[in-house]
């Protein structure tokens, strides 16, 4: 599976980056294109332990279903997925501005020296981490054709 620790998978998502503006048209759900971008720099925030996140798991997410997420699940479901309120913490401003705070998190977040908790998955490893960005960014990359 690509990780965002990953120098070539990290490149690409850089690049996607590059190809995406704030009128990208959504394919599906109810972001538009800047609060999505601030969600995903949220992600990574949370993931870097920059922005504090309550536990909110169990014993099957933390187990079986971290699990198949990381290791099974080909792509993140379209719309189904409901966010916790730490991922969609930033509020748009400027574009320009958020979206190169996005990709300052994603130049920092390999060379993260202690990854935080999960808020439903628990204790993560750094390759569980990349793996889990990756995804993310990538699914939500994919809902703005890019």
């Amino acid at each position: 599976m690509k990780s965002l620790l990953d120098y070539d998978a990290r490149s690409n998502v850089l690049l996607r980056l590059e190809r995406l503006h704030a009128g990208s048209a959504r394919q599906w759900g109810t972001m538009n294109a800047h609060e999505m971008i601030c969600h995903v720099a949220d992600q990574l925030g949370v993931a870097m332990g920059e922005i504090k996140s309550r536990r909110r798991g169990n014993l099957l997410t933390r187990t079986l279903f971290k699990w198949y997420v990381l290791n099974v699940m080909k792509e993140i479901p379209r719309g189904r997925v409901k966010t916790v309120s730490e991922m969609r913490f930033t509020e748009p401003a400027k574009w320009g501005d958020d979206s190169t705070r996005l990709r300052n998190a994603i130049d920092r977040f390999p060379r993260c020296s202690e990854f935080a908790s999960h808020p439903v998955f628990g204790p993560m490893t750094p390759d569980q981490w990349g793996v889990l960005a990756y995804s993310h960014i990538d699914h939500h990359f994919k809902q703005f054709g890019v």
